[in-house]
């Protein structure tokens, strides 16, 4: 999931469903699927990972076939490929600049992909040396590098990973429930830093944040909906134009208000063709 510059949200699916724009201004949501009379157009209907560059544009990170970039305001759609004869899948991504993507590869470690000559640097050797277990077979479903240069991988069972690849120095930060205490086993789903700076974490467990210090990630609690409480897993998080986030959840989009604590729930409605396609948003 990820807004750009007009404030749409994109939404991606790995289930066969293409994917999704929502307008949140009207409401509106349009699917795209690949169209075999379209060679433009999308490759495939499963998509892992989606990110918007600097420059605005959307990239697309599929199961199998690598990336795509679609440029918003030109029709059309480019092909990137990593360089990696073990995997085409990219998992998440993070653009590090106008030429340079940072992609994690499911179940393949992390590399940078070079938009303009199509090189591919492996830096799974160098992750590796930190970690107990290496990191070959490490997946992560979001990657983000903040202002200081550092790169911060939630993992699937490593936990939160901040790594400063100019110093070589990686520090692991476990999941902490909300009184504190180590909650095992946290499957992190994504890691989004919002426009205060501020590093927002989603797990099978729920919503977490980085506090200012940036030394400890803790669970920010159940959310609170008019409908009651919501405390099941966060797929992904994405800042809305005027401050608050977009959560993707297994029981519809939600809309949380970073300093209020409320939230508000768009959910599937069977007599709404417009609304969601169902309740559970990766």
């Amino acid at each position: 999931m990820t807004v750009d510059g007009e404030g749409r949200l994109w939404l991606a699916s790995s289930t066969d469903e293409g994917m999704v724009r929502f307008e949140p201004r009207t409401g509106r949501s349009d699917l795209f699927r690949p169209d075999s009379m379209d060679p433009l157009g999308l490759l495939s209907n499963r998509v892992l990972s989606l990110a918007v560059d600097p420059r605005g544009d959307l990239w697309v990170g599929l199961l199998r076939g690598g990336s795509q970039r679609l440029r918003l305001s030109e029709p059309g759609m480019d092909r990137f490929r990593a360089g990696h004869a073990g995997s085409q899948s990219f998992c998440a991504m993070s653009p590090l600049d106008a030429t340079r993507l940072l992609v994690s590869l499911c179940g393949a470690g992390l590399g940078e992909l070079d938009l303009a000559s199509g090189g591919w640097t492996d830096l799974t050797p160098r992750i590796a040396r930190h970690l107990a277990s290496g990191a070959e077979t490490l997946t992560a479903h979001a990657l983000l590098r903040d202002a200081g240069g550092a790169l911060w991988i939630p993992t699937t069972r490593e936990g939160l990973l901040r790594w400063d690849p100019d110093r070589d120095q990686m520090t692991v930060l476990p999941l902490l429930a909300p009184d504190g205490s180590v909650v095992p086993s946290p499957y992190l789903t994504h890691i989004f830093e919002d426009a205060a700076g501020r590093i927002w974490v989603g797990s099978s467990y729920g919503l977490a944040r980085v506090d200012d210090a940036r030394t400890r990630l803790q669970q920010v609690g159940p959310l609170r909906l008019r409908e009651g409480s919501y405390g099941g897993g966060i797929n992904d998080v994405a800042q809305a134009p005027e401050g608050r986030l977009w959560l993707a959840s297994n029981a519809g989009l939600l809309l949380y208000d970073p300093d209020t604590g409320q939230t508000q729930s768009l959910r599937h409605d069977p007599l709404d063709r417009q609304s969601l396609s169902d309740d559970r948003v990766l």
